[in-house]
């Protein structure tokens, strides 16, 4: 989202225009209460269909096994978002036409509305000092574009979630490697002490017993 100036527009009535001043606030509506509300399920619609198209890999693909992994965890996620049984989710909307006869239609009824200008990046800055996570997004209304913009995001999310998944197979293996390697030193330090003939107590971490002996 970009803006020249970062100087965008929200549309409103007269009597949101005293509420917005008079409260220096403007108001985000939750995701699942819109005027339009297929806004929010058009998008899930169009993560299912992609994930649809994904999940076509042949299981003889060295990466079948983990590419069902994943889409099973998109999969949750989108059914959280789904159920309500996820953070709401809220969303305002600002616009670079600041001067729009269709936006003075739809939001300034009996030709008494307002466009405010507002310094878009500031308003973003203050809601992160309040909220764990702020996001713009532009607004899409292609089918076409929707589909290829998901269809990045699930494809960028895959390679991440790919990566991380490698890194903790690695990490696993280095732990199991060094269990092995302490497990080997401490039955070596033992049999040293043992020919030496020392008293010697010492805890064999994979048995959990302790040897007491005396030469």
């Amino acid at each position: 989202m970009t803006n020249e100036n970062n100087n965008f527009g929200h549309y409103t009535s007269q009597a949101g225009l005293i509420g917005i001043m008079g409260n220096q606030k403007i108001w985000a509506t939750n995701i699942k209460y819109l005027n339009d509300e297929n806004e929010f399920s058009d998008a899930l619609r169009h993560i299912r269909e992609r994930l649809i198209k994904r999940n076509k890999i042949k299981s003889d693909h060295p990466n079948y096994e983990l590419s069902t992994e994943y889409a099973n965890e998109i999969e949750k996620k989108v059914s959280n978002l789904d159920e309500l049984k996820s953070e709401s989710i809220f969303t305002t909307s600002f616009t670079k036409e600041t001067d729009l006869l269709s936006q003075w239609r739809g939001y300034c009824q009996s030709d008494a509305g307002y466009c405010i200008k507002i310094d878009l990046q500031s308003i973003k800055e203050e809601a992160e000092n309040q909220y764990e996570e702020v996001h713009l997004f532009d607004c899409i209304y292609s089918p076409e574009e929707k589909s290829t913009k998901i269809k990045h995001l699930l494809n960028k999310y895959w390679h991440q979630y790919r990566e991380c998944k490698t890194k903790e197979q690695k990490k696993k293996s280095n732990r199991k490697s060094d269990k092995r390697n302490n497990t080997a030193s401490h039955a070596f330090q033992a049999q040293l002490l043992f020919r030496r003939g020392r008293k010697a107590t010492r805890y064999y971490p994979k048995l959990r017993c302790i040897w007491k002996y005396r030469v």
